[in-house]
């Protein structure tokens, strides 16, 4: 099933299915784990998910997980988002984008 919201890289091409098989998987199920794993995935050009959910949830939390020297976790997320509000933070950037043009309201692409 081809996903409904997208997702664009650095370079603005449209990611690959990897990454949207990453955000459904947290969207599947909604762990620390997974919104750890997918929290970095730039979706408009140069913002990524972290950075979206912020624009839309001021009191979401600034700082992520933290890991020693050795890789294991210090400091776990405070909080990780629900995938509705992951789901709006995508929307919200992709009407940004309509509203600037760099991408078609019809088929998202640039």
């Amino acid at each position: 099933m081809k996903s409904k919201f997208k997702m664009f890289n650095m370079f603005g091409r449209e990611q690959d299915a990897e990454q949207y098989a990453r955000v459904d998987k947290f969207l599947a199920d909604e762990t620390e784990e997974n919104w750890d794993d997918i929290s970095s995935i730039i979706i408009d050009g140069d913002k990524t998910l972290w950075q979206a959910v912020l624009l839309i949830d001021r009191e979401f939390c600034r700082t992520g997980r933290r890991y020693d020297d050795n890789g294991d976790v210090v400091r776990k997320w405070e909080k990780v988002p629900s995938g509705f509000t992951v789901l709006r933070a995508i929307d919200n950037l992709n009407k940004i984008l309509i509203k600037r043009g760099l991408i078609c309201a019809d088929n998202g692409e640039r």
